[in-house]
Order: structure tokens, then C-alpha cells, then sequence
């Protein structure tokens, strides 16, 4: 494995192009676009003020600057170099920005959620929709195909969902959510389901039709504290996490993830018990329910190689640095390099190949 120089950067993480082809690194207000084969720079671009943000358009082709200290965003072009976008909210400012699944407009969150705007790079319109969201970073979710939006509100202390038609912005359908701090979302592959997630203190998920239809709501049924108490995985756990556990199962803590499978067929729901549960779209109740051990016991043959780093000349800058796992051609051991662990009677042991070979030799 090569690797390739330290390149210098600022602000937001490195971000890689949906193709591939090009990463786009930010250092204080310069926007740097590099191609990923060669690492050369393409394009170099300076902003107004400090880069935030960085995201890439669908198709690969533009990169989206927010400034928010200067309630700016700016859009820059990977072939043009002339071409140009610069969207200014003013005193609204900006908390969170986003690009359409189509590429062709941009989601413009203002401070405090009090609004959201759709700007079109096409007719160079803004349009506001009707209400702003709960979250400027999440609770806005596109459907798989991209012709709805699901925006996830909150007005006078109760939770809703609005759905918009993408193609001209209008309001679908919306709908109370029967959560009692909903604090996120996700589509179902097919966009047939909207699945909305409660709070982490309350363990409920409920699964909604883009009309707004509450198709279902699942919630696990609860464990009174003396029969947490007597759980044998709590009473073979330390005092600390005995407790900590006996508040989770009564109900203290919810759900941590969700996942569709990709036929719609089932939905996984991971929770800070420690516990998945997976539900069918028939009944809603779950198929399977196993919990999420803090030990995996494998086979007492298991052998894992660990990959581990050399200083060496051969990579792409000086000094490179190269990790290599497994068999060593420069050495007369078979294995060299490479921690090797191993599994014994159900404990795990580490040895070194290299130290194996420097006793063989002293003896």
C-alpha cells in the first residue's frame, strides 16, 4: 500500500467526487480540486471568506462552498473555470446547505431553522417553502428517486412532516407525527414507506405513506425493573453495569439506527439497548431480535493478520510510508511484518512473527 505526500488543508474533511475522479480539499477561504490518479491540482478557486462546508453536485461537476460567518454560498465549476455562483441569504444567515438528487438546485437552511429557500442554478429563482425545518443538518431527506422531499418540523412543542413535489416545489402533504421528539428520518428504497425516529429516551418508530398515512407504529414492550434486575446478563455484569443496563431495558434509552432492506420488505432497528430488532412490512412486529454481544468468540483455528506500517523509499513522496501484511519475500520466514492472532480455549493471544524468528536464531 503506497501513500502519497502530506497535503496541507483547513476547515471541512477532504471531499471525494461521486465518481471518483476528483477530491475537493479546503485551506482557509482557497478551494482546491485535485485529481485523485495524479493528485495534481485542477482547479484552484478563492472564496470570500473562510470555507465551512464543501459538497459535491450529483453529477461531479460543481462543488458548493458555504460561508456561513458570511451567510454565503458559493458554487464553482470543475471544467469552467469562469463560471460562477454566489447565493447571499444576508441578515437570514445560513446553518446548513445542501444539493438536490437532480444537481440542479440548492437547499438553503437559515440561522435558527425560522426558513428554508430552494435556489435554481437553471432559472436563477428562489423559492421558499412554507415552513422551515427542525434541523438544519438532518430530517431532510429526498426520496430514492428524487421527486419528494420529507422535511421534518416542529411548531407549538408537537412534531410534522411535509412533503414537497421536487419538480415544482409545491406542498404535497403533511401530517402530525405521533412522537414526542422526533429527531430523524429515512425512505424506504422503493419510496413506498417513511420511517421517523423518536428521541433517544423513547423507544418508538413509526412508518408513515408519503400521503401522510400511518401505516404502523412499533415500540418494544416494557420491562419493569425487577425483572431487568434478575436478567442473568445483568447479574454476571459488574455493579456500575448492572444499573446502567436495568435502566436501559426498563426504558431508558431508544432507538440508535435504522436501515431498509433493499426489497422493503424488512427494517432493521438498532437500539442503545444493545438489542436489533428486525420487523416485517406485514405484521410490523419483529422477525428476529438478538442482542449485540460486547464479545465474539470465533473458531480456535482463527488466524488474523495485522496490517502494519514501514518506513520505506518506495512509495510516491520521500519517505512514504508502506504497510504490508502477510508474506515477506525478503525474509526466509513465511511470515513476517505481521502480528498474528490467534484463538485459544476462547481467549485471544498475539504473537509476533518477527520475535518467533529472532528466538529460532539465538537458540
Amino acid at each position: 500500500m503506497d501513500f502519497s505526500e502530506v497535503f496541507r488543508r483547513s476547515g471541512p474533511q477532504p471531499c471525494f467526487s461521486p465518481d471518483g475522479q476528483y477530491v475537493a480539499t479546503a485551506i482557509e477561504y482557497r478551494l482546491i480540486i485535485r485529481d485523485t490518479e495524479s493528485l495534481n491540482a485542477k482547479q484552484i478557486y478563492g472564496c470570500l471568506d473562510n470555507i465551512d462546508f464543501i459538497e459535491w453536485s450529483p453529477n461531479s461537476a460543481y462543488v458548493l462552498c458555504g460561508l456561513y460567518s458570511r451567510a454565503l454560498v458559493q458554487i464553482w465549476s470543475v471544467d469552467n473555470n469562469e463560471w460562477t455562483c454566489k447565493i447571499d441569504e444576508g441578515p437570514a444567515g445560513i446553518s446548513g446547505t445542501r444539493w438536490s438528487p437532480d444537481g440542479g438546485s440548492i437547499l438553503v437552511v437559515a440561522d435558527m431553522c425560522v426558513r428554508m429557500a430552494v435556489w435554481s442554478l437553471t432559472s436563477r429563482k428562489c423559492i421558499h417553502l412554507s415552513r422551515g425545518p427542525k434541523f438544519p443538518d438532518k430530517g431532510i431527506e429526498f426520496s430514492p428517486n428524487g421527486r419528494h422531499l420529507a422535511v421534518l418540523e416542529r411548531f407549538d412543542c408537537k412534531d410534522s412532516v411535509t412533503v414537497y413535489d421536487t419538480a415544482t416545489w409545491n406542498e404535497m402533504a403533511t401530517w402530525p407525527c405521533a412522537t414526542v421528539d422526533a429527531v430523524g428520518m429515512k425512505w424506504s428504497p422503493g419510496g413506498t414507506y417513511l420511517a421517523v425516529q423518536d428521541f433517544s429516551l423513547s423507544y418508538k418508530v413509526c412508518i408513515y405513506a408519503p400521503a401522510g398515512g400511518l401505516v404502523s407504529s412499533y415500540a418494544p414492550p416494557p420491562v419493569s425493573s425487577s425483572d431487568a434486575l434478575l436478567d442473568p446478563v445483568i447479574l454476571s455484569s459488574a455493579s456500575s453495569a448492572a444499573s446502567t443496563k436495568a435502566l436501559t431495558r426498563v426504558g431508558g434509552l431508544g432507538v440508535r439506527k435504522l436501515a431498509w432492506a433493499m426489497s422493503e420488505d424488512l427494517l432493521a432497528i438498532g437500539g442503545f439497548d444493545q438489542e436489533i430488532r428486525i420487523l416485517d412490512n406485514v405484521t410490523w412486529n419483529p422477525l428476529l431480535q438478538g442482542p449485540h454481544v460486547p464479545y465474539v468468540t470465533g473458531p480456535h483455528s482463527l488466524v488474523a493478520y495485522v496490517e502494519r506500517e514501514e518506513t520505506s523509499g518506495r512509495g510516491r513522496g520521500n519517505g512514504a510510508s508502506e504497510g504490508r501484511a502477510g508474506l515477506d519475500d525478503s525474509s526466509s520466514s513465511s511470515i513476517s511484518n505481521a502480528d498474528i492472532f490467534s484463538s485459544k480455549n476462547g481467549s485471544s493471544t498475539a504473537t509476533t512473527a518477527n520475535n518467533n524468528n529472532n528466538n529460532n536464531n539465538n537458540n
